[in-house]
């Protein structure tokens, strides 16, 4: 959640992918911050998490034994970060958003386990920085998943080229804090100020051919993920910016979390 010089939210967001995480232990939950959002604590930031758990209506048929392990979340690139940085860079990784970005994301195998009978993928990419692009972000992206060789899952963040002026503004229905400070307004690359970050979730079940009823072994699968900066909607090429010279603000970084939901 990114909020302005008001500091005032009330945010509730889905994580249902993320269920398995938590589900029948214990658990610590850790808020950070950066630094500067407090006026370098200055001012302190009063934090109250609750979770709400909500039953299926019916409950789900009994699964096969050699699927116990189920439901699981998986964490592909969960170290990859260009940021050398210690402190709250620990936390907050970003990659460079560059020539090079695609090659920091190798492509991701894991397997599925027998008796598994849905994949979900679940993302939340955010764009930083200001280079002459306007990346990462005031620049549209887009973010293509591919598992298995097959047809790209596209997560388009495209509000800088839709709506570059009141991206933002336009969003207070949803949940933006309006009138904050700065350029509270302006729309960016994946986020919008005073609102949280909304998980990218779809379902991949589609490309994985594997025995619903649990009579074969484990499907092995492959995630290969890639992004483009886009002038427009319609008008996408690999992150492409020039010298820091060049640059409008600070280097052009991407927050990346991905996580593969099997059930």
């Amino acid at each position: 959640m990114t909020s302005f010089g008001r500091r005032v939210g009330h945010w509730l967001t889905d994580v249902t992918p993320l269920a398995p995480l938590v589900a029948g232990q214990k658990v610590n939950f850790t808020v950070y911050s950066a630094p500067w959002a407090g006026n370098q604590g200055a001012i302190p930031w009063v934090t109250t998490l609750r979770l709400r758990a909500t039953l299926p209506p019916t409950p789900p048929p009994p699964r096969a034994p050699a699927a116990s392990s189920l439901p699981a979340v998986l964490t592909p690139w969960a170290e990859v970060t260009t940021e050398s940085g210690g402190g709250i860079s620990s936390v907050f990784r970003w990659v460079a958003f560059n020539q090079s970005y695609d090659a920091n994301f190798a492509p991701y195998k894991f397997n599925v386990p027998a008796g598994a009978s849905r994949v979900r993928l679940a993302a939340v990419i955010t764009g930083h920085g200001n280079d002459n692009h306007g990346c990462g972000e005031f620049c549209a992206t887009e973010h293509r998943f591919a598992l298995n060789g097959k047809a790209p899952h596209v997560k388009r963040q495209l509000r800088p080229a839709t709506d570059a002026a009141l991206g933002c503004a336009e969003e207070v229905d949803s949940g933006v804090t309006p009138n904050e400070y700065g350029t509270w307004l302006y729309g960016r690359d994946g986020w919008f100020n005073g609102r949280e970050v909304a998980m990218w979730v779809v379902d991949v079940t589609a490309d994985l051919a594997f025995d619903e009823q649990g009579g074969g072994g484990a499907t092995a699968a492959t995630l290969e993920y890639s992004a483009l900066w886009c002038a427009s909607p319609t008008e996408c090429a690999p992150p492409d910016p020039g010298p820091p010279s060049t640059w409008q603000q600070a280097p052009p970084v991407m927050m990346v979390s991905v996580y593969v939901r099997i059930d």
